[in-house]
Parts: C-alpha cells; sequence; structure tokens
C-alpha cells in the first residue's frame, strides 16, 4: 500500500515507512527518522 499524498508506505513485511525515513514496526516499535546533522561553519 502507497500512500504519498500522505507521506507513507505499507511494506509487505508489514513495516509502515513514512516519508521523513521513521518507521513503524509490526510490533509497534516506533523508530525515529535518521536525520544528518548539518555542518555548521564558525
Amino acid at each position: 500500500m502507497f500512500h504519498p499524498e500522505q507521506g507513507w508506505s505499507l511494506l509487505c513485511n508489514g513495516v509502515v515507512l513514512f516519508e521523513d525515513t521513521g518507521e513503524l514496526l509490526p510490533d509497534g516499535t516506533a523508530v525515529p527518522p535518521s536525520r544528518q546533522r548539518e555542518k555548521v561553519r564558525t
């Protein structure tokens, strides 16, 4: 199931994948988005 207008997809293994790279596993465990930090120049 794929709903790009809502920002999520259901994978065949039961994982809900969000466009911000967060995940909801079949057992209900939430995996936070993996965001890379931008380097700040000083």
